[in-house]
This record gives structure tokens, C-alpha cells and sequence, in this order.
């Protein structure tokens, strides 16, 4: 019993806000269980410094409250709409759509210039054939976590939009 004592006097230090707990509470109670510890604290009423934050508190904030609610932007009330709409919780995180995507989104001509870059990565690759297995490996997943699909010959002579 004495030494839980010395170990209580240990934990306990005075300061000018009072009595606080410090320290580790290992020991306190056996291991194993569930442990709840509360502090509770009665501010005598000539607390000066209790008093004196309480004053600073309600002087600081009179007049600031904005009771008003704004109105929302177009923008706004969509990316709330997306929100209500996609939130989901997935595992242990929450995903959301894209708030700010627009549905009407027109991407450039760009076949041209993907050629050409198709044609020199596949120069790259018939020389280095350890490097195109690992490209082939890369691509196959993401045509496997459907990031990607292979296009029909149908879609494939269909003319971009203009």
C-alpha cells in the first residue's frame, strides 16, 4: 500500500491552474481490463482566472454571430447534389464522386498525335523485350480492373465528335 502512495504522490503536481494527473496509471489497475478513468474538477466560485476567461469570452464574442445562412452558388448546390448522390463508405474510408465533373465534358482530337506515340513506344519495345513483357503486364491490368477494355472494330473507325 505504501508504495501505490509514493506512486499516487508521484503523479499528482500542483501548478497555478490547480491539481493535475500526471504520469502513467500502469500498475493502477490489474492488466487485462477494461478501465475507465474520470477527473472531475469543482472551480471554487473566487477562481479569478475562471472567472476572467468566462468575462473574456462573452465580451469577445458579442456582436459576431452571424445568424444569416447565405445563399449558394449554382456550383455549390451541384457539388452537394454529387455528394448526397456518391458518398459511400468502402472498407474503412469514404469515397465520393468527383464534385466539381462536369457531365458535358468534350475532350480535344488528340488521335494523331496518340498514333505517333504508338508508334514510337512500339519501336522501344521490339528492342527491349524484357521492358514491353512488363508494359504487356501493366496494360493487361488495367484492362482486368476495367480501367481499360479493348474497342471493337465498330467503335474503332467511329470519328471523334467535333
Amino acid at each position: 500500500m505504501k508504495s501505490e502512495e509514493a506512486r499516487l504522490v508521484n503523479l499528482l503536481l500542483r501548478t497555478a491552474f490547480g491539481w493535475t494527473l500526471t504520469g502513467s496509471v500502469k500498475g493502477f489497475a490489474p492488466p487485462g481490463g477494461l478501465h475507465v478513468m474520470r477527473i472531475h474538477t469543482v472551480p471554487s466560485p473566487g477562481n479569478l482566472l475562471h472567472k476572467q476567461m468566462q468575462n473574456w469570452w462573452r465580451t469577445d464574442s458579442f456582436g459576431t454571430k452571424y445568424g444569416q445562412i447565405s445563399p449558394r452558388s449554382l456550383e455549390d448546390k451541384k457539388a452537394l447534389k454529387t455528394l448526397e448522390e456518391t458518398v459511400k463508405h468502402v472498407g474503412d474510408r469514404y469515397q465520393a464522386g468527383m464534385l466539381w465533373k462536369r457531365p458535358d465534358v468534350e475532350f480535344p482530337d488528340n488521335r494523331t498525335m496518340a498514333e505517333r506515340r504508338l508508334i514510337s513506344i512500339e519501336k522501344v519495345l521490339k528492342r527491349d523485350p524484357a521492358l514491353a513483357e512488363k508494359y504487356k503486364e501493366i496494360i493487361d491490368g488495367y484492362v482486368t480492373k476495367g480501367f481499360a477494355r479493348k474497342l471493337t472494330p465498330e467503335e474503332a473507325v467511329v470519328p471523334a465528335k467535333k
